[in-house]
């Protein structure tokens, strides 16, 4: 049974859902024979200073066997609300594939506590030279010589069961493809690659980088400015629209990896043909703007069947 925490006091300024909605919103996955998976409960407190524990949980569709899946994520970053807001109107989607014999695994939001109170990270607002995020990675990813990982210990407790909790269900219910939904606050810098726009980032097969093209392509049809080239602010590459093979640190990087660091060695692991982080971007000073972002995350989500068809028929092409 799923647990629903009631009147939690979301921040509701940019007119989010309350979290309690979103929890009862995947409830109807259950309802449908989906396994329900506590990944976590992350503790913090309301903008009040109560404090309170919310639970994460993953949530795979009937009758999984070994196949590859679909995957998708929401809620790595709390002031990012449009990617859990959308799968809320979604869920018929999600039902769909699996009826269609597609094997689906999503989330509830990854960090419950930053969606509460509008906060990138579960300790800290903005800052990512504080912030610990729920997704950080490096303990588990391999160094630029294979000699160990790139950290010695996780950068929070959260990001160690949360990440830990994804390196097993890569073994028991591996990815295909991976829609990781996210969004980007534009940057201060006026002349910044992020001032008023965003882009998509894509890892995996290099034959398969046509989906995160199209969901550029959807994102901008539905009115989200776009930065087709130039570079990030890490001086990452674009190419229209879509950055490829970033290193990072993320748990997008983690499912990827064919090779990690584990228990004191590497070792190989499943990993998914293609990653697509899905990015609206917003600025956080003009208002009433989620909405609008909420319909172009959801058109992304209504094409998924069409992008899992797109790897089939690309695996198919090359046998």
């Amino acid at each position: 049974m799923i647990e629903i925490p009631l009147r939690v006091g979301t921040f509701q300024k940019d007119s989010r859902l309350p979290i309690e909605e979103v929890y009862g919103a995947l409830e109807q996955l259950t309802h449908h024979g989906w396994e329900q998976q506590r990944i976590h409960v992350q503790e913090g407190k309301t903008g009040g200073g109560r404090k309170i524990a919310l639970p994460i949980y993953g949530y795979m569709s009937p009758g999984w066997s070994e196949n590859t899946g679909l995957w998708v994520l929401v809620g790595v970053h709390g002031e990012e609300p449009a990617p859990s807001n959308a799968l809320v109107r979604h869920i018929e989607t999600l039902l769909a594939l699996a009826e269609a014999g597609i094997p689906v695994l999503c989330t509830s939001i990854l960090n419950p506590v930053g969606y509460m109170n509008d906060s990138r990270y579960p300790n800290e607002s903005r800052n990512p030279d504080f912030g610990a995020s729920i997704g950080d990675s490096e303990h588990l990813l391999v160094n630029g010589t294979e000699s160990g990982p790139r950290t010695h210990k996780p950068i929070s407790f959260d990001a160690e069961r949360m990440t830990a909790w994804i390196l097993t269900q890569c073994v028991q219910h591996p990815p295909a493809v991976v829609f990781d939904h996210h969004e980007d606050e534009f940057s201060s810098e006026p002349d910044g690659p992020q001032a008023r726009a965003s882009y998509t980032y894509y890892l995996g097969e290099p034959g398969l980088a046509q989906i995160a093209k199209d969901v550029v392509d959807v994102l901008h049809t539905n009115n989200m400015p776009i930065a087709r080239d130039g570079e990030t602010a890490f001086g990452e590459k674009i190419v229209h629209g879509v950055v490829q093979d970033a290193v990072d640190g993320s748990v997008d990087e983690l499912i990827a990896s064919p090779l990690i660091f584990w228990q004191g060695g590497k070792i190989k692991k499943p990993s998914a043909k293609a990653i697509i982080v899905v990015e609206t971007g917003f600025d956080s000073k003009v208002p009433d703007t989620l909405g609008q972002r909420v319909v172009a995350q959801g058109a992304v989500m209504n094409r998924y069947e069409t992008y899992w068809n797109m790897m089939i028929h690309k695996i198919h092409a090359n046998i």
